[in-house]
């Protein structure tokens, strides 16, 4: 099993190999993660005033992260471990980002396990402290549906 993911800027093309969270760390996105799928959505009990909204595609996650004051969607990410469905996954977060232009290209997916962040237009007006622990969250979160941490054992 991999210890490490790539972790993707879509907006800014930016790609870093990552070592993923100890699985003490994950354990909070993982609950967030296992709520949301049982309810469609979930708060983020760590951060008050965010959620989590995911569905399944394939064997990806895709995730959208809401601060909930307006249902802002602040990025939404994808996360794959296989290499299976990564172009299709990969593609579906192309294809959803009406409006902006993105850095990556749509056929060329990183190679698995990663996880894509594609910054939605509300997360450049939120303040200092929400850009302070998003990225930690993506991650987290990314490493909780790799690792099948959201799954009730």
């Amino acid at each position: 099993m991999s210890t490490h993911l790539y972790f993707v800027s879509m907006n800014t093309g930016v790609v870093e190999r990552m070592a993923m969270p100890e699985a003490k760390n994950v354990e909070p996105a993982a609950l967030d993660l296992r709520q949301a799928f049982w309810s469609g959505a979930a708060s983020i009990a760590a951060h008050p005033g965010y959620s989590i909204k995911v569905s399944a595609s394939g064997l990806g996650l895709i995730s959208t992260i809401h601060q909930d004051a307006g249902d802002q969607p602040l990025a939404t990410l994808g996360v794959l471990n296989v290499h299976g469905d990564s172009l299709e996954l990969w593609q579906i977060l192309h294809d959803h980002s009406e409006g902006y232009d993105l850095a990556t290209a749509r056929d060329v997916p990183p190679p698995a396990p990663w996880c894509a962040v594609r910054m939605e237009p509300a997360l450049f007006e939120a303040d200092g402290a929400t850009l302070d622990w998003l990225p930690a969250y993506e991650l987290c979160l990314a490493t909780a549906w790799i690792l099948k941490k959201h799954n009730p054992t």
